[in-house]
């Protein structure tokens, strides 16, 4: 299956992938099986999640940054 996700720079050395859970079974696979220095923490998938640790808000204009 082929899928496609956005990464986020949250802090040095701290991202986030947002996107199918195909892409994120891609991504942890290689991690746990190349030779990296990461670590992978995987938030389960919820309809009505509740306890969120990170909320995103997007603005698609170019003075977005000035709300």
């Amino acid at each position: 299956m082929i899928g496609d996700a956005i990464l986020f720079y949250l802090d040095d050395d701290l991202l986030s992938l947002v996107g199918r859970p195909s892409a994120h079974n891609w991504v942890q696979y290689h991690a746990e099986t190349g030779d990296y220095d990461v670590s992978i923490a995987r938030r389960a998938l919820a309809v009505n999640p509740t306890g969120r640790k990170l909320y995103r808000f997007q603005s698609g204009r170019p003075t977005g940054t000035g709300c």
